[in-house]
């Protein structure tokens, strides 16, 4: 299993957060009746690039961890200094002095827990039992499995985490359709492996921007680390350049779309 260094990890957590900070400054700009605690939490994650999840165990959001709060707290009075500011280089600074001393505590309980994929049963994907509203869907999730290479360097790694995917989940809880929601959505190469049928049950782009991978994912590299080239072009735009969208399809097309596409 590939691993990254201390420094390396470190590093990554710290250029995410101060992305992150800048990006909020100007989400609140833009969207000045939605709350700072709302944006801070549900727009981007700074709450798992933190060490208070190892501290105590804890909701996954935080909600419920006084610590947790407090750190909410301290950082909309940063944002209330600087609200009125030309940009958002003085909170983007007050915000990472606030924050990198717990951000860097993670990263060292993160090497020390190791970056083993848990819970991904087919390669790069994950899957979760359908939901009640929709009892044929199975929805899953992507990582990389095969890092420190792209998910994309061999054209027949995707195709086959899918069809493994397919078969569990036609098994396990007699599934018929797949869904998942994420900025690969966007992604051409990814694209490629799905049918008409998943295009045409695209999710518009509707710029909603959440804290999840979905959205922020695509600021991570093939390494596991900070894709700064396309942290650059949000800078330069203020939009994410990938739009998190979600979609589905029948598994017996994405089983004959599929099939020409692996030796």
């Amino acid at each position: 299993m590939y691993a990254k260094s201390l420094e390396d990890h470190r590093q990554y957590l710290l250029d995410m957060i101060r992305l992150k900070l800048w990006f909020l400054w100007g989400w609140l700009k833009d969207h000045p009746d939605e709350a700072f605690v709302q944006a801070f939490q549900h727009r981007i994650d700074i709450y798992r690039k933190t060490n208070i999840r190892y501290e105590v165990p804890v909701p996954r959001d935080g909600d419920e961890h006084p610590k947790w709060f407090a750190l909410v707290a301290e950082a909309e009075a940063l944002y209330e200094q600087c609200k009125d500011d030309p940009d958002a280089s003085r909170f983007e600074e007050l915000g990472f002095d606030l924050l990198q001393d717990t951000v860097s505590k993670r990263a060292g309980n993160d090497c020390r827990e190791g970056f083993e994929l848990v819970g991904f049963q087919c390669g790069s994907l994950r899957y979760d039992a359908p939901k009640p509203q929709f009892p044929k869907r199975s929805g899953f999730h992507i990582a990389n499995a095969v890092a420190p290479m792209s998910i994309f360097r061999d054209p027949t790694h995707i195709p086959d985490c899918l069809m493994d995917l397919m078969d569990r989940v036609e098994a396990e809880y007699g599934a018929e359709e797949v869904c998942t929601g994420t900025w690969l959505n966007s992604h051409p190469k990814w694209l490629r492996n799905f049918p008409q049928e998943w295009m045409d049950n695209m999710e518009p782009r509707n710029g909603r921007v959440g804290s999840s991978n979905a959205h922020w994912g695509q600021f991570i590299n093939a390494k596991g680390l900070f894709n700064a080239p396309l942290a650059q072009k949000l800078r330069e735009t203020g939009r994410l350049p990938y739009s998190s969208q979600g979609s589905w399809c029948t598994i017996k097309a994405l089983r004959e779309h599929l099939l020409p596409l692996i030796p």
